[in-house]
């Protein structure tokens, strides 16, 4: 198992340079969370410099869909009859 992290001591390869390796899994543990704080820095410095948040985020329905809230909304009505919060996308 290869442990790939961007700008750590171990050099980033590409998967198929792991599998001619003889590596046959790769895992990413840091990839999510640190495109997260990435784009969280360019958003919060783009409010910082125009007072504005950026136009080009994500609004609610989009988020939603995102993190599969929709989903869960359609669970909860199929199994308990109601939904607490109503439709994501209102």
């Amino acid at each position: 198992m290869a442990n790939v992290i961007a700008r750590s001591r171990t050099p980033v390869l590409s998967a198929s340079d792991l599998g001619r390796l003889g590596f046959r899994l790769a895992i990413y543990p840091l990839l999510s969370a640190a495109a997260a704080a990435a784009a969280v820095e360019a958003a919060l410095s783009t409010l910082a410099e125009s007072g504005l948040p950026p136009t080009d985020a994500h609004g609610p329905a989009e988020l939603f869909g995102i993190v599969g809230l929709d989903g869960w909304l359609e669970w909860s009505q199929e199994y308990t009859g109601s939904t607490a919060a109503g439709s994501a996308t209102d």
